[in-house]
């Protein structure tokens, strides 16, 4: 199981428990609303609300690690953003947290797909400059 998914169900969970905790009192109901508002929000839009970038497999081997970052060179990948392999000749979409586009620059983002066997398949650095959806072929 990827590492985000389960970051994501862990502050799931935990934002419910909370919500759950203050909404049991009157007097802290207001509190239980601003939390399930706020992590409404964060899981909508600012963890999924930026570009789509659909990976094309369109080469030989099957693809199973996609990293994205703001600057290859200060080496700051980021997690996998690949929750499964994906295979030739299929594609998959994949949603870009909105903070992408915020905090991107002119520049937009790199991108590096790794092969199942840990070889580096390819490196794009302009993601994400002109449109809002990108597709990107990995041959």
């Amino acid at each position: 199981m990827n590492v985000l998914l389960i970051i994501r169900i862990i502050t799931g969970v935990i934002a419910v428990i909370l919500v759950w905790f203050f909404y049991r009192k009157v007097e802290t109901r207001k509190i239980a609303y601003i939390i399930g508002a706020v992590v409404l929000i964060w899981f909508l839009v600012i963890a999924n609300g930026g570009d789509t970038v659909t990976i094309l497999n369109h080469s030989a081997e099957d693809i199973c690690e996609v990293y994205f970052a703001f600057s290859p060179e200060d080496n700051g990948w980021g997690p996998n953003r690949l929750i499964k392999t994906l295979q030739y000749p299929h594609s998959r979409d994949i949603r870009m947290p909105i903070y992408f586009e915020w905090f991107g620059g002119d520049g937009g983002f790199s991108g590096k797909v790794i092969s199942c066997e840990g070889e580096e398949l390819d490196i794009r650095e302009d993601l994400g400059i002109e449109t809002n959806y990108e597709i990107w072929e990995v041959r």
